[in-house]
């Protein structure tokens, strides 16, 4: 559920928004050319990755395809913290080739161009897979040693059992003991195959069950080596299945497999090893202090030194674990932070991170970019890479003097009007731009490229909302033939958002502006036209009129779900059998919110009912005035249908006289809301408690009575007359259950009919 902000609400979130924004990391769709056929592959590289970090290649089964793998394998959730790449490729037909060279090629050009692309470590390259995908990591350990580090099957393995490595391969192998499609009863001679090829051992450890701080873990760990510069591992999950585990009480296949990735690397297992573990973000606001922290180890001897650079120049070094050094005052610009680990031999390991020292992100000569207008697209945000931009290739990539102490590539453009535009886009790359919704409305999204190629797409959101998703380029046919591609109907609310411009899955786009042209101005105003009474019942489904983000903000954009014809809007509203009919509101989500205008009589407490409905427990909401919560989460009840109402009541509500917006917002997912009502005065006239004309019985079920005759007028609790007479009695059979108000000779009296 997207979360849209309120002008309000933005100007205390701004920051929070902002910083959220620069670290967020997406997984991108992405082709390659492979032996002339386009291959494609999910790849996703966290923020901030840094230079040299390792790669997962993950493989799907047989039948199944990359977002399915991606799905159920997770990385994600480990590289975040371990910075790698992780890439899910596809198979042609689903199938992988586990015999042939086809494939082999296909992952050979994946490392190749994740190299290109984020300078991976191409000493530490893994490959893993799912069932098939498990089979297509054993041949790839056979065929590609020299590119590959370690290999982490799961359910799959290689029926003839082939082994022809060219050397010794580490191998973390997992299984279910009742793998009804891959048999757990083949394991055992691949195991013992590659134990035998890689040198290891006969015996084993054995920690049964695995891991040892969870005794009803229906997993075992089995461990071979020593090894000839190798290890093997094996897994095995007691009565389970053809799956990746995913067990809390047990063993997360990914986790379980990243810590074997760990220990292994094509180089020397004799050199140190160091890594970079702070800063880990490739840039700051500054200038600034900058915190480097290192790890280092050794594995046949100790660590003697850890030497600190910027660039060539030595900044320090530390002889003492932990090893760190603050770089104190560090300008604005760009740097490369290096860290050397030297040990008692003399060997030496480097790691890199390049980082730079950034001004705050903030609009582009400090003029924000107003809507409806025009938005030149060169004029990006201030704040540096990674921050107001992401470009993956260091420097520009033309000769324009204009901002060319920046990463992102801008050339003189031909177009109408002349002046730059971006070119040399590649897959993912994003730009940021801080702007100003000056009218809140339904807007046309006008984007001016040119492209010499087909398969481009964009993207732009605001906020992190999306608002135009992959929007396909057309083939100008060249990279300074200039098009229009429109994208109608983005509706807008007013205030200072971050839009943010994404090249999609196919590198190479040339923008020049996007304008934003107001086609209809949102108004916000009463469902029926004057604000609603409190005290009184206020309908859900009588919400403010002006549309997504003013009157409401709906999740999707799917239409109504509850198929209900009160109003045609996104709003899921659907007929309502409770007791007084009419409509409800339905399928909310978290985050999803319904404003009203309404006017409080006089300043009192209140009682406050609300009308759910709900198959399943768990739900929450809350109520606001004017931007403050004034009940607290709202409980809702398991009421056994989602047409079974109950009412919920909270006392002692205190409300401001005069005229307020009141928002319900859902917290959790599926609620049914019938109503709200407020219960108190309705005018600034106290209701009389006069004994001469007191009214009995009180609470009703059938009638109300009081002792003189007088003239009479019932009215309803928003103040509406239903019926007038003379006389000293009311039958209210044929009136709903409810609350109203009786006018005997001038005086207010409630009645509660039950």
């Amino acid at each position: 559920m997207n979360k849209i902000f309120t002008p309000q609400l933005f100007k205390l979130l701004t920051v929070a928004l902002v910083l959220f924004l620069q670290f967020k990391s997406f997984a991108q769709s992405q082709n390659i050319t492979v032996d002339g056929t386009s291959r494609n592959m999910i790849v996703y590289a966290p923020a901030n990755l840094g230079q040299n970090r390792p790669l997962v290649i993950s493989l799907h089964g047989l039948n199944q395809d990359a977002p399915y793998q991606q799905s159920t394998a997770k990385w994600e959730e480990v590289a975040d913290t371990a910075k790698f790449v992780v890439v899910y490729p596809n198979a042609i037909n689903k199938s992988w080739d586990i015999s042939g060279q086809r494939d082999l090629n296909f992952l050979k050009a994946i490392i190749t161009n994740m190299r290109s692309k984020y300078s991976i470590d191409l000493n530490r390259v893994y490959v893993t897979g799912f069932s098939m995908g498990g089979m297509m990591s054993y041949h790839t350990a056979n065929n590609m040693a020299d590119q590959v580090a370690a290999i982490g099957p799961v359910s799959g393995y290689l029926f003839a059992n082939p082994v022809s490595s060219s050397r010794p391969m580490p191998i973390i192998h997992i299984h279910g003991t009742t793998d009804d499609v891959v048999g757990y009863s083949g394991v055992a001679g691949i195991i013992s195959k590659w134990r035998s090829w890689n040198s290891c051992p006969s015996t084993r450890t054995l920690i049964d069950p695995y891991p040892a701080n969870k005794p009803s873990s229906p997993a075992s760990y089995e461990h071979w080596g020593p090894c000839e510069n190798s290890e093997i591992v094996l897994i095995s999950n007691e009565g389970k299945g053809h799956w990746h585990s995913n067990d809390n009480a047990g063993v997360h296949s990914t986790a379980e497999i990243w810590k074997f990735f760990l220990r292994h690397s094509l180089a020397s297992p004799n050199l140190p090893v160091v890594s970079i573990t702070s800063p880990n973000v490739s840039g700051v606001e500054g200038p600034t202090d900058v915190l480097i922290n290192a790890t280092a180890s050794d594995p046949n001897g100790t660590i003697t030194k850890v030497e600190f650079y910027n660039g060539t120049t030595k900044l320090s070094e530390d002889a003492t674990a932990p090893y760190s050094y603050t770089w104190m005052n560090v300008a604005l610009g760009n740097y490369t932070i290096r860290v050397v680990a030297t040990d008692n031999e003399g060997n030496k390991a480097e790691a890199t991170l390049p980082f730079s020292v950034n001004i705050p992100q903030g609009p582009y000569q400090g003029k924000t970019h107003e809507i409806p207008g025009t938005i030149q697209l060169e004029e990006y945000d201030v704040g540096g890479n990674g921050f107001a931009y992401m470009d993956s290739s260091p420097g520009s990539e033309t000769n324009v003097t204009f901002r060319n102490d920046e990463d992102v590539d801008i050339e003189n453009c031909t177009d109408t009007g002349a002046g730059y535009n971006l070119g040399y886009t590649a897959a993912g790359e994003w730009l940021e731009y801080t702007t100003d919704v000056l009218k809140a409305g339904k807007y046309d999204l006008e984007l001016r490229v040119a492209c010499n190629g087909t398969d481009r797409t964009v993207s732009v959101s605001m906020d992190g909302n999306a608002i135009a998703t992959d929007v396909m380029i057309p083939n100008t046919t060249g990279w300074q033939v200039w098009q229009t591609v429109t994208v109608p109907n983005i509706s807008l609310m007013p205030g200072k958002k971050v839009m943010r411009l994404t090249i999609g899955a196919t590198d190479y786009v040339n923008l020049n502006y996007v304008t934003f042209v107001l086609k209809e101005e949102y108004v916000k105003e009463p469902f029926n036209g004057t604000a609603h009474l409190i005290p009184g019942r206020i309908e859900a489904e009588e919400y403010d009129k002006g549309g997504e983000g003013l009157g409401y903000h709906e999740a999707n954009a799917n239409g109504n779900q509850g198929g209900g014809t009160l109003r045609n809007d996104e709003v899921d509203i659907e007929v309502c059998t409770d007791a007084d009919g009419g409509f409800n509101i339905g399928y909310t989500l978290t985050g999803e919110w319904l404003e009203y205008i309404v006017n409080v009589a006089k300043t009192d407490d209140y009682d406050l009912d609300v009308r759910v409905a709900k198959d399943g427990t768990g739900g929450l909401f809350h109520i606001e005035i004017d931007g403050v919560d004034i009940t607290g989460p709202i409980s809702v009840p398991n009421t056994g249908g989602w047409q079974v109402w109950q009412t919920v009541t909270l006392n002692d509500i205190n409300l401001t006289a005069g005229e307020h917006v009141m928002r319900i917002e859902f917290d959790t997912d599926y609620t049914n809301l019938n109503y709200v009502e407020f219960r108190g005065v309705v005018t600034g006239v106290e209701l009389a408690n006069s004994s001469d004309n007191s009214v009995y019985p009180n609470p009703t079920h059938h009638h109300v009575q009081w002792k003189e005759t007088a003239e009479w007028t019932l009215y309803n609790s928003l103040g509406a007359a239903l019926a007038t007479g003379k006389g000293t009695q009311i039958d209210l059979s044929n009136f709903p259950t409810g609350i109203y108000l009786l006018n005997i000779n001038g005086e207010l009296k409630k009645v509660v009919k039950e």
